[in-house]
């Protein structure tokens, strides 16, 4: 909107003012009776003033001690929750006076007057608010006006021109490399613009101000999205699909349950909405919080610096609603709080990109220490060419000698972590991957040699009781121990003990037959009842018990590995069923039986 200031150059207005509020019984009174109030009913007070849901009538008494005319300004700060604004004065004789107010498109409106010398005034508004609302009122002359909203425009362009400027610095850098985490940053950061935007004035409703329902009408879809952006990219960051799927989860859900906001905010109150929207802020932050102290416990490097940041962003949030209330924003915390997060969220970036530098650094070392060896491998070979027959058969022999045992090292080395690949790094057990070869390798082999196979299918009851009452530590103690129980009853290097996963385990004892895999079976039973499971840290004595299925292969007609194991796994829950600790044979002959 357009504005004509009446200035004074050189003339400053000796304008004092005092306010005063109308009390709650009179406040349904019309401007005529306002008027002829007595100053009893009338309790002055201090800016910022505090008004109560509905209308409020404010006085201000306006002096001029000057000794000459002066012309000031009466300058309101319009929040959201102000319905309408309306300012009277006695005009001549009798008649009141409406003065219009000119409404700025940084939440502020302001009224011009020009008052005699040595003259005190009164000049009336009436104020209807939106739920507990604060109003500020100031009373300036012309040049601390112009100053005042100069300053005020200048400082709310730098604020909103910069974070926008923010939001296309990271648009270019992801044209350059074409990184997720920027373009999600130029969607947050451009959702934080429009925020700070909306907070400083800059408002559906500053451009209608003839429809209040415009009121805070954009601030459900910024938190929303704003929340829903910062999540993205925490998820993005820290890799959560694959480092943390559950937390991964927890913040997809919760970016579900914003989108699922949106359309009932606009059944929802502006008050009602301005609180859940500074509700959203405050959760998010927490859950946030809570994400970050996970991932550093996990020892990710950007971890700690993501929490404080967030931190910093909840305190600020938090000073904004004890400070203020729930349904009102400070400019200035807002101003400072929305930089100084996107100061500190590019700042993680940028630590970003510095690791993942050091990294590809690190990688180009290697690679060029690689190379330089394998050039000076190359370079002693041409020597050797040109030295003689004789020297170089010597050093071909010597070499060959040194290349057999570095190949012999490699093969050895490759043998171990082959080896590696097929261990469990708990249990120091084989893992299923090598349970699957190594059955399907016996398997082969009995049916060739037609010797008796058979597994041992292992679990351990009420784990589950263990991890929830002792904890995830303690649990994996009690796995390692029961290992070792495993590996002290197989006495053959044929016998293989394998963890299946989680609490279980099996056994393939090749050119066993039923009561072979039986007693070892009984054997491990019995010693795993007899270990004491002792807790170091607290001395507490976990008693354990196991239960095993059996099952065995004697060359029946279409029975496959799979078969074996299915028929062993219907043992163990029949030993699970019959009350646990103990050790059920089935036969393979019952799966053909049912599926016939």
């Amino acid at each position: 909107m357009a504005a004509t200031y009446d200035i004074v150059l050189n003339q400053e207005a000796n304008v004092s003012s005092k306010y005063s509020v109308l009390a709650s019984e009179y406040r349904e009174a019309s401007i005529h009776q306002v008027f002829n109030y007595p100053q009893q009913v009338w309790s002055q007070r201090q800016h910022p003033l505090n008004l109560r849901n509905g209308k409020n009538w404010l006085a201000i008494d306006i002096t001029n001690t000057g000794d000459q005319d002066a012309n000031f300004y009466i300058v309101v700060n319009n929040t959201m929750q102000l319905h309408s604004v309306k300012l009277y004065e006695r005009g001549y004789g009798n008649t009141i006076k409406i003065t219009p107010l000119t409404r700025h498109y940084n939440s502020l409106s302001s009224a011009h007057f020009r008052l005699s010398a040595k003259v005190t005034s009164r000049v009336f508004l009436t104020v209807t608010a939106d739920g507990d609302a604060t109003i500020q009122l100031n009373t300036l002359s012309p040049n601390q006006f112009v100053e005042s909203l100069s300053l005020s425009q200048y400082i709310t362009g730098i604020a909103i021109g910069g974070m926008f400027a923010l939001a296309l610095v990271m648009l270019m850098l992801f044209a350059a490399n074409g990184s997720k985490s920027l373009v999600i940053l130029f969607g947050y950061f451009t959702i934080q613009a429009l925020s700070l935007s909306v907070l400083l004035g800059f408002n559906l409703y500053s451009v209608f101000p003839e429809t209040p329902e415009f009121r805070g009408f954009e601030l459900p879809l910024l938190t929303s999205f704003s929340a829903v952006f910062l999540i993205w990219f925490t998820r993005e960051l820290f890799n959560l699909r694959l480092l943390a799927k559950r937390l991964d989860k927890v913040l997809k859900i919760i970016g579900w349950l914003l989108f699922l906001y949106l359309p009932l905010s606009m059944l929802l109150s502006l008050n009602t909405n301005l609180i859940i929207c500074k509700l959203i802020d405050v959760v998010s932050a927490c859950v946030l919080i809570t994400v970050g102290l996970q991932l550093v416990r996990k020892n990710q490097r950007l971890a700690l610096l993501f929490t404080i940041v967030i931190l910093l962003a909840l305190i600020f949030k938090l000073l904004n609603i004890v400070t203020i209330s729930w349904y009102g924003f400070s400019t200035d915390l807002n101003t400072i709080s929305f930089w100084l997060h996107g100061f500190l969220i590019t700042f993680i970036l940028s630590r970003q990109y510095y690791y993942q530098k050091l990294d590809s650094e690190r990688a180009q070392k290697e690679s060029l220490e690689s190379a330089m060896t394998t050039r000076q491998a190359q370079d002693e070979l041409l020597v050797l060419q040109q030295e003689t027959q004789e020297q170089l058969e010597l050093r071909v022999q010597e070499r060959t000698l040194e290349l057999n045992i570095a190949l012999q090292e490699l093969e050895d080395a490759n043998r171990e972590l082959a080896e590696k690949n097929t261990l469990d790094d708990l249990t120091g057990l084989f893992n299923r991957r090598h349970y699957d070869q190594k059955l399907l390798a016996e398997f082969r082999r009995s049916r060739r040699n037609l010797t008796p196979l058979s597994i041992v299918v292992i679990d351990i009851d009420l784990f589950k009781g263990v991890n929830d009452t002792y904890g995830h530590v303690a649990g994996d103690k009690c796995l390692v121990i029961i290992a070792r129980l495993i590996k002290s009853v197989l006495r053959r290097s044929t016998d293989v003990g394998c963890r299946y996963g989680g609490e279980e385990f099996c056994l393939i004892l090749p050119e066993t037959d039923k009561d072979g895999a039986t007693a070892i079976a009984e054997e491990l039973r019995l010693a795993v009842k007899d270990q004491a499971f002792k807790l170091s840290n607290t001395g507490t004595t976990i008693a354990l018990s196991v239960s095993c299925g059996i099952s065995t292969y004697q060359q029946q007609n279409e029975i496959s590995p799979e078969d074996l194991f299915v028929v062993a796994d219907k043992a163990l829950y029949q030993a699970k069923n019959q009350g646990r600790d103990q050790v059920v044979f089935f036969d393979l002959n019952m799966l053909k039986a049912e599926q016939e």
